[in-house]
């Protein structure tokens, strides 16, 4: 399916979330270590994102995904709401790419 084609708008917050991860190179463990999700979890919300979309392959979605909120942050449209990210407080702490706390 072509990225024009692809209704974004059905994506909920977790999916949108995890979509901007993966375009930015993170895999399934690494956005669930990063959001506090299970692999299990992160791997839901891909299926349902894919499905929401007619997309064939997650990493193919977050580029379509990630290109289109560029496109609309270019034509003045608000950005997305996110909720703010901690990094995780386990002793596995994923290192250098992990959100720092916010205040």
């Amino acid at each position: 399916m072509q990225d024009d084609m692809m209704d974004l708008s059905r994506l909920n917050d977790s999916e949108r979330e995890i979509l901007r991860l993966l375009a930015q190179g993170h895999t399934a463990k690494s956005a669930a270590d990063l959001t506090g999700r299970s692999v299990g979890s992160v791997n839901e919300r891909l299926r349902d994102a894919r499905r929401k979309t007619g997309a064939s392959s997650s990493r193919a979605l977050s580029r379509a995904f990630v290109a289109r909120e560029n496109r609309d942050d270019l034509s003045g449209s608000p950005p997305p709401t996110l909720p703010r990210q901690t990094c995780p407080k386990r002793s596995d702490h994923p290192g250098p790419r992990c959100f720092e706390e916010l205040p």
